[in-house]
């Protein structure tokens, strides 16, 4: 490729762009997708992205009739291939979507993240043994790893925009990083969302994120779970257990947006950490944690009930 530089010698910003993205430059849209709708739809979407100065946010918020949804609250993620911008949104959708289930073997399609001789970087590998840190390829062919390898794999449940050039889509699918970071150029951030969509076939297949620092309430989702799992366990060892009638994340954050965030007895502002964490309190300790039977209220409070 032929690079065309600046007058103080530095590339220009599309010319890098075009060396990251090499695949999704080239691709022919129009060979991927399905219907009709789809061949109106991407052209106008590239043309907003790249020819004018909206962001992709505002493209997608123009343009969500043509989605298979837009969507603010993280817990609503519900889809197995995800696609981001950033390293640390793919760690925390791998976590959210993973949730507190133990990583046994036959766990399909670990992420090799890092470098290790004779295996693919960004390539897809079996957990075969655990405990001996065991993986296999689609072949069969097998790899001892060490315990440090072992850390070079992430879960298979979302994908950054460069890992992903080159595949095709068919399975629904949800788009996170829409808010450009700070640190990117608006002409990379608009490839990246680009190269990311026109993976689907159908872009009735793709949902977009369009919530604030995907990765911060990512992270605030797990620990929703970690204290409704802690909860659960409780409620089964003692017999309280209500499956139907038990808190989830979507009620936590309800009651949450109800109180404006606020503990109901010494009113401080809620948070994810410390002492002025939000905390999920019985009102009858004889009965098990149901939406009828719990509020929301700080650490400190709940703790100086008992």
């Amino acid at each position: 490729m032929r690079h065309q530089y600046k007058a103080d010698g530095t590339w220009d910003v599309q010319d890098i762009v075009t060396f990251m993205f090499p695949v999704s430059l080239k691709l022919n849209v129009i060979k991927r997708v399905k219907n009709e709708s789809d061949r109106t739809a991407y052209p106008l979407i590239k043309e907003a992205l790249f020819n004018g100065d909206k962001t992709v946010l505002d493209v997608v918020k123009e343009n969500q009739e043509y989605f298979a949804s837009t969507f603010d609250d993280i817990s609503d993620v519900g889809t197995k291939m995800n696609i981001c911008y950033l390293n640390e949104t793919r760690t925390a959708v791998n976590e959210h979507v993973h949730g507190d289930k133990e990583i046994k073997k036959g766990q399909k399609k670990m992420i090799l993240k890092g470098y290790i001789k004779n295996m693919t970087r960004n390539g897809t590998y079996v957990l075969h043994s655990v405990s001996r840190c065991i993986f296999k390829d689609d072949s069969g062919k097998k790899y001892n790893l060490t315990k440090g390898q072992y850390d070079l794999f992430e879960l298979p449940y979302c994908w950054t925009s460069h890992a992903i050039q080159g595949m095709t889509i068919t399975e629904e699918m949800s788009v996170f990083d829409v808010r450009k970071p700070k640190f990117v150029t608006k002409k990379a951030h608009a490839q990246a969302f680009w190269t990311a969509i026109t993976r689907a076939t159908t872009l009735k297949n793709v949902h977009v994120y369009v919530g604030e620092s995907g990765a911060k309430n990512l992270s605030v989702a797990s620990t929703i779970k970690r204290k409704i799992a802690g909860h659960k366990e409780y409620d089964v060892s003692k017999g309280f257990y209500d499956e139907e009638n038990f808190v989830d994340e979507r009620w936590v954050r309800k009651e949450l947006k109800n109180v404006g965030r606020r503990c109901y007895h010494c009113n401080v502002e809620l948070s994810w950490t410390g002492n002025t964490q939000f905390s999920i309190d019985r009102y009858n300790n004889d009965q098990g944690h149901t939406k009828e039977n719990c509020s929301v209220i700080c650490v400190s409070c709940n703790k100086g009930k008992h």
